[in-house]
């Protein structure tokens, strides 16, 4: 019996010891090997982990944050697909190499344009009656990897309801992880809306079809990568509208306020991001903070005054690889007391700014307020591969995840000077559903859902779009 002590006593002792050690055990990085990069340049990627060669980490995480860094290099967009290995294991001096295998995206997209004039196919689809002169067509030019420097150049020639040409060029990694943005901006309409009531948008377009709108910007943004989640920003733009007479006259004359026809401006803003998600493109752990404060009207034009700022804050748990639990809120508020040119007096209803229920109404205001809870659920991933039947490596395999999904939003739109008939201003709102999204390449999002409100609105809804 004490000799059946003593063994269980050694036997659980050297167990414990074991288990201990393998748990403190570390090994040190000799090298981070990145294959498949034809174009990226490797230090580009490189910046992006959290890992350097040389690095010491324990044994037991080796998995997550070798996981974790290769969820970063998916963020970026520039791939389709991300492999890790651990190679060259040598257990004298425990130095290991990890190995990055990597598919490059299609950089380049020359595509022809047909898109909505409208905030969303919903809105054309329903409010517009489906009518094709409400559509813009033309040609764009997108590079998402210009030099393999993470660069970005955008051309885009534009006619048909809104006649635009833009060009805007990002570099974002010029010296010590500052990065420089330029753009030129010009866009002309022969319609306009000129107001909302009832929460919609009216419409203007004259008998002889002369342009009603004109808008130019010009703009520079000196932004910096600070460490592997923050990023920060500030930008200098100058905007110069004009509207046609009949508007500022007849239709509205609060539209540039006091009937005027030209709106110039100088706007800096200021923006900072702490993104601690795992994949920027659909997030599915982590959270994400957000801060911006933006100024229009400075030096010797100063056609308004507003000062604006917002905080926004992301949070996304997962559970067994499959169920992630999701939330967003979003405050805005102006700071100043002068009345808001309705121009500028944009709210809810716009970009990513919507309720779920609400998409077919504009809700204008200098401040508001929103929260969305979105649980989703992975019922389905697969990878399609063309093989030789595609000509375009880049495109041979197509990666996608499917998504079961609630939604709940509210919200609340406070506005002081238009609310005559904008009968969801000043209320809390609530809008509800369900859906599924279609992620693709890790960074194309289609996605359809049944909404509701609580007026009693519903319908299907569908967006689509790049995610990067």
């Amino acid at each position: 019996m004490y000799r059946l002590r003593i063994f269980l006593f050694v036997s659980l002792s050297i167990l414990f010891f074991n288990v201990s050690w393998g748990q403190n055990e570390k090994v040190i990085i000799r090298q981070i090997i990145l294959e498949g990069n034809n174009h990226t340049k490797n230090h580009i990627i490189l910046r992006e982990l959290d890992i350097r060669e040389g690095d010491t980490i324990y044994f037991a995480n080796i998995q997550n944050q070798i996981e974790a860094n290769r969820l970063r290099i998916l963020s970026t967009g520039l791939f389709n697909d991300a492999k890790s290995n651990i190679k060259n294991w040598d257990s004298q001096s425990n130095y290991i190499d990890i190995v990055f295998t990597l598919e490059e995206s299609w950089y380049l997209y020359p595509v022809p344009l047909f898109e909505l004039a409208d905030r969303s196919f919903n809105v054309w689809w329903k409010e517009q009656n489906h009518s094709f002169s409400r559509v813009n067509y033309g040609v764009r030019f997108d590079h998402f990897n210009l030099t393999g420097r993470k660069d970005r150049m955008k051309v885009k020639l534009q006619f048909g309801y809104t006649r635009k040409f833009e060009l805007k060029y990002e570099f974002p990694y010029l010296s010590n992880n500052w990065g420089l943005t330029s753009e030129i901006f010009y866009s002309d309409n022969k319609e306009i809306g000129y107001k909302t009531e009832s929460n919609k948008t009216l419409f203007y377009k004259s008998p002889d079809e002369r342009k009603l709108l004109f808008r130019n910007r010009v703009g520079a943004t000196v932004h910096k990568r600070t460490g592997v989640h923050g990023f920060q920003l500030f930008k200098l733009e100058f905007h110069h509208n004009r509207i046609d007479e009949v508007i500022a006259a007849e239709y509205n004359p609060n539209y540039f306020l006091d009937k005027k026809q030209n709106l110039r401006f100088f706007a800096l803003e200021y923006d900072y991001k702490y993104d601690h998600r795992n994949l920027r493109q659909y997030p599915t752990d982590g959270f994400l903070l957000n801060f911006n404060v933006r100024k229009e009207g400075l030096f010797i034009f100063d056609d308004v005054n507003i000062l604006s700022t917002f905080i926004l804050g992301e949070y996304y748990k997962s559970y067994w690889d499959k169920l992630i639990l999701s939330g967003k809120i979003k405050f805005k508020t102006n700071l100043t007391n002068s009345q808001i040119p309705f121009s500028n007096n944009t709210g809810l209803g716009y970009g990513e700014d919507i309720l779920a229920g609400y998409e077919l109404y504009v809700l204008d205001g200098s401040d508001y307020v929103y929260f969305k809870f979105l649980p989703k659920f992975k019922v389905l991933t697969f990878n399609v591969n063309f093989g030789k039947y595609m000509p375009l490596k880049e495109m041979r395999h197509w990666p996608m995840d499917i998504y079961l999904k609630g939604v709940y939003n509210i919200g609340y739109i406070n506005e002081s000077s238009y609310t005559a008939t904008n009968y969801l201003n000043n209320i809390w709102l609530n809008g509800y559903g369900i859906g599924l999204d279609f992620l693709l390449f890790h960074n194309y999002l289609f996605t359809v859902e049944y909404q509701l409100n609580t007026y009693g609105d519903k319908g299907f809804f569908f967006k689509s779009g790049f995610k990067f």
